[in-house]
């Protein structure tokens, strides 16, 4: 988050990255994943295999094949996200703006 606000904000923070032709780039938004308040959600009923896929890449993280109780704890969170939407499963973020002045 330092990154992203106040250091972007402070050229000097990334002196070698500039000098190397990089601009510092403004981040309007960020998206916090696994929050207690989510306030933003997405449709990812269409990307939801892509999305399991990719998790499972993690091996160090996750069994292969996955246990019966990781399968249901992700399934269970993106009904939870989808719930009351008109999707069938969904993610779930605490979406803030970045402040872009000091």
């Amino acid at each position: 988050m330092d990154a992203v606000w106040p250091c972007v904000l402070a050229p000097n923070t990334y002196r070698d990255l500039i000098r190397e032709g990089y601009e510092l780039h403004k981040v309007q938004e960020v998206w916090l994943w696994a929050t207690e308040d989510p306030n933003y959600y997405c449709d990812i009923t269409d990307t939801f295999d892509t999305k399991f896929a990719a998790l499972k890449c993690h091996l160090s993280q996750i069994e292969d094949p996955p246990k019966a109780d990781f399968v249901e704890l992700v399934n269970g969170a993106a009904k939870k996200a989808a719930a009351g939407k008109n999707y069938k499963l969904g993610e779930a973020f605490h979406r803030l703006e970045v402040l872009q002045r000091l």
